[in-house]
C-alpha cells in the first residue's frame, strides 16, 4: 500500500469516532487531574490508574481498527 492509501484507510476507520475519543480522553484527563488535588493518596492512586487508562486507550484504538463500535464507557469496563 502507499502512503496516500494508508492515510485514506486510516480517516475511513476514525471517520464518526473522533468525537467519541475526545470525550474519553477529557474525562481520563479530568480523573487525572483531580487525583492531583488529593494530598497525599492522589499521586499513588495517579500512578496505578494512569496505565490502566493507557492500556484501555490501547484497546479502543484497536477495535477501531477491526471496525467494531466503541463507546465512552469503553475506556472505564475491562475487555
Amino acid at each position: 500500500m502507499t502512503r496516500v492509501e494508508l492515510k485514506t484507510a486510516a480517516k475511513e476507520q476514525f471517520k464518526g469516532k473522533i468525537g467519541t475519543l475526545i470525550v474519553m480522553l477529557l474525562i481520563v484527563f479530568a480523573i487525572g487531574f483531580a487525583c492531583a488535588f488529593i494530598p497525599i493518596v492522589g499521586p499513588i492512586v495517579s500512578f496505578i490508574i494512569t496505565p490502566a487508562f493507557g492500556l484501555s486507550f490501547c484497546i479502543v484504538y484497536l477495535k477501531i481498527t477491526k471496525r467494531e463500535e466503541i463507546s465512552v464507557g469503553g475506556c472505564f469496563f475491562r475487555y
